[in-house]
């Protein structure tokens, strides 16, 4: 996790506004030891009530648990836009899949029960990824 400012192109996104602070978590996810998943999920900085502590920031708990348990906010539903992408350099650099190779993309707004965004989620799902596994 970390604490950035919202550019322009993210305070674009339900619940963000442009300067306002963020809090943004990034994660791999695997699968049989093989990165899978990649996500960027960011936060706005209003629903964190205070200051967090590292380990906080380094936890690998999902982040609807965070926002439960740290901020008082809970994820009643999801509206995702889902589209086919070709990996960028950053996906092909985590996944061991070659640059342009098929991928989806999932872009989703998770808000609480009348509607209010709480959570932003971009994640990429690289069609081939390498054989090699992560080292112990």
């Amino acid at each position: 996790m970390s604490l950035e400012l919202a550019d322009a192109k993210l305070a674009e996104k339900p619940g963000l506004v442009p300067e306002a602070g963020v809090m943004i978590t990034r994660g791999i996810f695997l699968a049989d030891r093989l990165p899978v998943i990649f996500c960027k999920d960011p936060i706005p900085g209003g629903p964190v009530r205070s200051a967090c502590t590292e380990a906080e920031l380094q936890a690998s708990a999902p982040i609807y648990a965070f926002l439960e348990d740290r901020c008082g906010q809970r994820v009643d539903f999801d509206i995702p836009h889902l589209e086919p992408v070709v990996a960028d350099t950053r996906l092909a650099e985590h996944s061991g899949c070659p640059m342009v190779a098929p991928a989806l993309y999932l872009e989703e707004v998770g808000s609480d029960s009348i509607g209010t965004p709480l959570v932003y989620s971009e994640e990429s799902y690289p069609r081939r990824i390498s054989t090699s596994r992560l080292p112990e």
